[in-house]
């Protein structure tokens, strides 16, 4: 039993999680459209909307490469990936086909409304990068809550045999550990669960509603992951005992799952 090549799998984990959420967005992400100030200029719309969509279609090329490099590297299963990379298809489809309809205007009005639909329909910084860098942590805690459950066998068999005098603190331990897990799958099913209010749509026709449910998908994300971390702590703990290294004990603290 390998505890502590899991236990660094956890904490490359942490920090491959960390590096998705805090990843900066450009300064134009929540910004309006600003075409107003090229008058009556349609030239000037039409570069002005053009330059917003290359950007997007960066920023959405950017996280296909990071979701096919954590597929690689086995956080993400290819399952999990695909609708993220359709959506992506989708995403970049369609700011090519608005481009093009942009690029053909002859009347800068119209010119000015396919601007616009760059941020309303798409919302690719308001609202597609951060619900799919989310969608993307809860599934990498998925997988990483799934490997760690498989222990729970080889867990059991070696508090089974292991010396009488450790067997409280490994159980006290190992009933944290389990805990841990089932408030973790707790968090990521509420988590998932704001994920079909977070729309282009809900975000334009009722903003309220959006921020609620985008800030309780991030405290669960949160909490999904300090849950994890504390199995991750436990597992370790239980390592060192079982080895014999064990310092003084820092029991783990018993979490009540919430959804």
């Amino acid at each position: 039993m390998n505890f502590f090549a899991t236990k660094r799998r956890i904490a490359f984990f942490g920090a491959t999680l960390a590096l998705l959420l805090t990843a900066a967005l450009p300064v134009i992400a929540l910004a309006a459209p600003q075409e107003t100030r090229c008058g009556t200029d349609i030239a000037c719309v039409k570069k002005f909307g053009d330059d917003a969509i290359a950007k997007r279609q960066t920023s959405l090329d950017g996280l296909t490469t990071k979701i096919n490099g954590l597929v690689s590297k086995g956080h993400l299963t290819s399952a999990q990936a695909g609708p993220l990379l359709g959506q992506i298809t989708t995403n970049k489809n369609g700011l090519a086909t608005l481009k093009t309809k942009l690029d053909g205007e002859t009347d800068i009005t119209a010119a000015r409304a396919d601007v616009r639909n760059i941020y309303l329909q798409f919302r690719i910084y308001a609202v597609f990068l951060p619900r799919t860098r989310h969608v993307v942590e809860l599934d990498i805690m998925t997988n990483v809550d799934a490997r760690l459950k498989g222990l729970e066998p080889k867990i059991e068999d070696a508090i089974a045999k292991a010396s009488a005098d450790k067997k409280d603190q490994l159980n006290t331990l190992y009933a944290d550990f389990k805990a841990q897990l089932k408030e973790a799958e707790a968090q990521i099913d509420a988590g998932q669960g704001q994920l079909p209010v977070l729309t282009p749509n809900t975000f334009n026709t009722d903003r309220a509603t959006y921020d609620k449910a985008f800030a309780a998908l991030q405290a669960d994300t949160k909490a999904a992951h300090d849950a994890l971390k504390k199995a991750g702590d436990d597992l370790h703990q239980i390592a060192m005992i079982l080895k014999g290294r064990a310092g003084t004990p820092v029991p783990g603290n018993t979490a009540t799952p919430s959804a």
